[in-house]
């Protein structure tokens, strides 16, 4: 299912190294150190483990549906700061998932881990379900109650949460409201933001326009972080 996922496609350019710069902020803001070793789990076509790299950072990347980054022996160490972007919706048992996370994290060390909410997520407008469901990749869509629920029991104490997306930026068209009105204004299919921007399209709608520049105004994020320490073996 995964030998052509849309988000392979995506490119690591201008726009997407000063996103990766806001999301860099927040993970120092929550105990990210230089000296720190980090696993990007699920790091896809690797751009945020490149960044990191170009920032000074000891990062490697894992993701079993990207052959450069597929390597067991990636797994068979622990980290001081485990990422998990947009990753735990994709898994058939999201328990077991947090479970091989906390594995993988260092006593003290951090996981952080991002998803949307299901609780935040309008249900009652179809037309834009498909931006924030994206079947049939998702599996699951846990609430934000739901996965810290998950995560008792594990040896995890919960150290913040974020609901700020780190895509949120003044950056014109980097916010996630003109990204799903985009993908809602072409008729639904995620993968259209992973295509070339069609700039005319854009300009043809004033509603488009002004989410491309105002759009971190009025954020519609259904995403949210959540930072865990590992605090003792897991349970």
């Amino acid at each position: 299912m995964y030998a052509n996922y849309p988000i392979h496609r995506q490119r690591y350019d201008a726009i997407m190294r000063r996103t990766y710069a806001v999301r860099l902020r927040y993970l120092k803001k929550n105990g990210l150190k230089c000296h720190h070793q980090i696993l990007d789990y699920g790091c896809g076509s690797g751009h945020f483990v490149r960044f990191l790299r170009e920032q000074g950072y000891s990062i490697s990347g894992y993701d079993p549906y990207s052959k450069e980054f597929t390597e067991k022996e990636t797994l068979q160490r622990t980290y001081d700061f485990v990422l998990a972007q947009d990753v735990i919706e994709h898994a058939q048992d999201p328990r077991a998932l947090f479970g091989e996370l906390v594995r993988l994290c260092a006593i003290s060390g951090t996981i952080c881990l991002c998803t949307p909410d299901s609780e935040r997520i309008r249900f009652s407008d179809t037309r834009r379900l498909q931006f924030n469901l994206h079947l049939p990749y998702h599996a699951h869509t846990l609430s934000r109650t739901a996965l810290l629920k998950l995560a008792k029991g594990f040896g995890v104490e919960l150290l913040s949460t974020q609901p700020e997306y780190y895509f949120n930026t003044w950056i014109p068209v980097a916010n996630f409201r003109f990204l799903e009105e985009y993908v809602t204004a072409k008729g639904g299919v995620l993968d259209v933001i992973f295509d070339p921007l069609d700039l005319p399209f854009v300009l043809r709608s004033p509603r488009l326009i002004f989410s491309a520049f105002f759009g971190r105004a009025c954020p519609i994020t259904p995403n949210f972080t959540a930072y865990f320490v590992r605090a003792s073996s897991q349970g």
